[in-house]
């Protein structure tokens, strides 16, 4: 059986060594700490609340007043983004609260703190203060890789979803939206002649052509391969949509050079809008089925949504299960030949 070997510790009723021991275990962790009592007087805080505020350890007292200290902190630019009574009248309403309390701020200095406040029994306080300035920025780098495709620095399918939900459901318009869904033509071609680095470059340059093409609230997405989407906000539908078509297949269609090659491409475009208070979910799928229609029209052209288009399609999806289960079953016959 296994025995815990218990050894007491003789230092344990000296008062001196006992706080020794205190201040080096709150010296050395990675949150600032701070005591109040119920007068706003500083009891105790150790070196790293000072030094998440930028002041000298030296400077930060006990028996210094909650005003005194928030005077420091505006004096060294780290506090948050408001006025100084502002700020007094914000940490009032917290200390005279009973209710622990956690909240996070952003200095002026760019500095991103978490803030845990817990009242004690004496209407004093407890709070401790951690910079989570480099959590938060990782966070913002994996969230904009997850929205973003690598190649383009576009937006992605992800944010363009976003864009059209406010909700897990589905959102509702604050005015005229289109959405225009674009495929380019002959990239294939680009892609298997010259290589694939020279078909990334080449879609660089699209992307590139596209951010200049549409106004400043207009996004710019990347579905994939050579699909890209625009979401064109607030303009005066489907008029806006069409112009904006016309434009875009122009500008693609001029030369690219790729290295010492020039190669030409063309796009085919599909467009579905909605007005407003209209329901705006289905939008992207419209915008593809009407993609399929300007691709079948001969490519080069743009071609907008109609409601027949949904009747087609799952037509076309039907007849592709059929085709393929009935080459899966081997059910085809040769048919006799006439003479």
């Amino acid at each position: 059986m296994e025995q815990t070997l218990l050894v007491r510790d003789d230092a344990a009723d000296d008062p001196l060594i006992m706080s020794q021991r205190f201040d080096v275990a709150l010296n050395n962790i990675n949150q600032g700490i701070c005591f109040f009592d119920g007068q706003r007087r500083l009891i105790l805080a150790n070196r790293r609340y000072a030094e998440i505020y930028g002041l000298s350890v030296e400077s930060v007292r006990p028996g210094m007043t909650l005003r005194e200290i928030v005077d420091l902190r505006f004096a060294a630019g780290s506090s948050p983004d408001m006025c100084f009574e502002e700020y007094l009248s914000s940490l009032d309403r917290t200390q005279v609260s009973s209710e622990p309390n956690d909240c996070i701020i952003t200095l002026k200095n760019g500095r991103v703190i978490s803030i845990h406040h817990r009242p004690m029994p004496d209407q004093g306080w407890v709070a401790t203060h951690e910079d989570i300035t480099e959590r938060r920025l990782a966070e913002e780098r994996l969230a904009h890789v997850a929205r973003h495709d690598p190649l383009t620095g576009l937006p992605n399918r992800v944010l363009l979803q976003e864009h059209l939900e406010r909700n897990p459901s589905r959102r509702r318009l604050d005015g005229p939206m289109a959405v225009l869904c674009l495929d380019l033509d002959g990239f294939k071609r680009v892609n298997d002649q010259f290589g694939h680095p020279a078909g990334d470059a080449l879609l660089c340059a699209v992307a590139g052509r596209l951010r200049a093409s549409v106004r400043t609230d207009d996004v710019v997405i990347r579905l994939g391969g050579d699909e890209f989407a625009i979401l064109q906000i607030g303009a005066a539908q489907p008029d806006q949509a069409a112009t904006l078509a016309e434009r875009l297949i122009h500008e693609i269609s001029r030369p690219y050079y790729l290295d010492r090659d020039e190669v030409t491409i063309g796009t085919s475009i599909g467009i579905a809008w909605a007005a407003n208070d209209e329901d705006v979910g289905p939008l992207l799928k419209a915008a593809d089925q009407a993609l399929y229609r300007a691709k079948a029209s001969g490519r080069g052209t743009y071609c907008f949504f109609e409601p027949g288009m949904v009747a087609e399609a799952t037509r076309r999806h039907t007849l592709e299960g059929e085709l393929r289960s009935t080459l899966a079953n081997n059910e085809f016959r040769s048919a006799p030949m006439l003479d």
